[in-house]
């Protein structure tokens, strides 16, 4: 009984943004979906002047539904742009400035009601790793970094659950109300609970410029680390493009509503979701493909080890760029293509993106085995390094 209070006490104890990312996801999956129904809905009843009979009941309606999908996503090519260009140039300042200043006020920042132009998602999420980073060492940052990750879909998971049967009950107005006030509660509980570190506590001293182990360490990581960043650009952007494919395709295919939305799994396996002809066979890929979500949290592990700790906020902020940068051309892309193809091959970008991933997965398992090497690289510089100025003392 002890043991398990302690370990209770311990879980407790080093609770820091897990609420905050919790809220965040719930506040996500509230209007993320019911904003793709929205589009659906304006476009039907005010672009293409479809009577509200049909728009309300418009997955009874094949060709109209078609029309009105192609239109939404040649709204939204234009859209993601728009959303993603302020998203690049404030991350890029955002990040040294973190390094300097702290994360808090880059959280606080991203969950407000002008996210578009202070980063959003995008800066959410490097803030967090950032501060993750800040706080924790070598052995136990994976393991944290994988749970605030986790954390994450559970809460957007339970906020897709009620925006359907909100959405459904009580219309759109209620739904994103209640997203609001989620957000704002994740705001709050930043500001009071958050404590803000230094970026300069428990830094080790690299004073010493001309220490030959600090300019070796810095030759052998720049070019792995660099490839790394290219694959978790890609990952994460593609990723999160594919999402709105799906919601699309399931609508068409299945005729899922929101509420079936909050039964079925988000992470489908590509190839098949590509070929699936039957409802269960889309839970079946979610199962399948579960530990894809892994890839970003493993990545942004390693490059952590890989860097110095006032570089934090620079190379998190840079990964971020790079993400909202792949986000930016993929959407269009994915939009573009997925009107083209919707009439005969609506799971083509699916294919695509299994073929995609299958790339990015060979890469990032020899990248992988690479940064290892930089990280034991890296720890071998520094005992040196502590040796030298012993003795030198």
């Amino acid at each position: 009984m002890t043991s398990i209070w302690k370990k209770t006490r311990y879980i407790l104890d080093n609770i820091t943004l897990e609420p905050v990312v919790f809220l965040f996801g719930l506040s996500h999956g509230l209007y993320s979906i019911t904003v793709q129904s929205l589009y659906i809905s304006k476009v039907c009843a005010v672009n293409l002047n479809h009577s509200l009979t049909i728009c309300d009941d418009i997955y009874q309606h094949e060709e109209i539904q078609t029309e009105v999908q192609k239109y939404v996503s040649q709204l939204q090519a234009y859209n993601f742009f728009l959303q993603g260009l302020p998203a690049v140039i404030y991350s890029l300042f955002a990040g040294p400035w973190s390094d300097i200043n702290g994360r808090k006020a880059i959280i606080v920042l991203s969950l407000s009601t002008s996210k578009d132009f202070t980063g959003g998602y995008v800066a959410f999420f490097f803030a967090c790793h950032s501060y993750i980073t800040d706080i924790t060492d070598d052995s136990s940052r994976t393991k944290r970094m994988a749970f605030l990750d986790g954390i994450f879909p559970i809460g957007f998971l339970m906020g897709l659950g009620l925006s359907g049967i909100i959405k459904k009950k009580l219309g759109f107005t209620y739904c994103f109300s209640l997203a609001i006030v989620t957000s704002w509660s994740s705001i709050l509980y930043t500001i009071f609970f958050i404590k803000e570190r230094n970026s300069s506590e428990d830094q080790v001293d690299n004073t010493d410029d001309n220490s030959t182990t600090q300019s070796a360490n810095n030759k052998v990581k720049k070019e792995p680390i660099w490839k790394m960043f290219k694959i978790q650009h890609f990952q994460a952007g593609v990723k999160s493009t594919l999402k709105r494919r799906e919601h699309d395709l399931k609508k068409k295919r299945f005729k899922w509503t929101e509420i079936d939305f909050t039964v079925g799994g988000n992470i489908i396996a590509g190839f098949m979701f590509t070929f699936a002809n039957v409802s269960w066979l889309v839970y079946v890929a979610g199962i399948v493909s579960f530990l894809g979500a892994a890839i970003s949290t493993l990545l942004r592990s390693l490059i952590s080890k890989c860097i110095e700790s006032d570089e934090i906020g620079k190379v998190f902020s840079v990964i971020a760029s790079g993400q909202a940068v792949i986000f930016m051309i993929a959407s269009p892309i994915y939009s573009l293509v997925y009107k083209a193809t919707l009439d005969f091959f609506p799971g083509l970008v699916f294919l695509v993106t299994s073929c995609l991933y299958s790339i990015v997965g060979f890469l990032a398992i020899y990248l992988y085995f690479g940064l290892k090497k930089v990280e034991n690289s890296r720890k071998n510089a520094h005992e040196l390094r502590e040796e030298e100025l012993l003795n030198r003392n």
